[in-house]
């Protein structure tokens, strides 16, 4: 878990600089939980905020983390949503990050995001799901498209993009 905590801490810093690396560093050394979130300026990037989530750490499913890791979607999506964000970029975790495959990382959260568009009244319209694995772009737009069939259509819009940072906006691949 170590090792997870220090690649997401060299994400974190490349992505938005020492100071919020620091503000978001010291949130981590006190709020293991997951889904326990903290928002920062996005600085110089083309987000206004950037909302960092605790995400559990796969042990083999015995502690539920699927479940764990949905509820951590979950609020993200919900406190965005609260602020009336109405677009949302969602990196995704990378084959092997905090020990989930690929293909349980991409249905985990392409499932939660659609459950919460179901069943939310939504502020959200435009979700931004973004990688710069192109394996994981990949396996996310095929998943994506599965899962929609089975919901359904929703009112925002949701579509796959890769780019050269998980926050970057890259070119943008439709899905629907």
């Amino acid at each position: 878990s170590d090792v997870y905590k220090r690649q997401y801490q060299r994400r974190v810093h490349g992505v938005v600089g020492i100071e919020r690396h620091n503000q978001v560093k010291e949130f981590l050394e006190k709020n293991q939980t997951s889904g326990s979130l903290i928002t920062v300026s996005g600085g110089s990037l083309k987000a206004h905020n950037i909302v960092f989530l605790v995400t559990p750490v796969w042990m083999g499913g015995q502690n539920q983390e699927e479940d764990q890791m949905k509820s951590a979607i979950l609020s993200a999506l919900a406190t965005c949503n609260a602020v009336k964000y109405e677009t949302v970029s969602i990196p995704i975790l990378q084959n092997g990050m905090n020990g989930f495959t690929r293909q349980k990382i991409t249905e985990v959260f392409i499932t939660a995001i659609l459950d919460f568009l179901q069943n939310t009244d939504v502020n959200i319209r435009n979700i931004r799901l973004v990688s710069s694995d192109h394996p994981t772009v990949l396996a996310t737009r095929d998943v994506l498209n599965q899962l929609q069939d089975l919901f359904g259509s929703t009112k925002s819009k949701v579509v796959v993009e890769q780019s050269a940072g998980g926050f970057e906006t890259g070119q943008q691949q439709k899905t629907n």
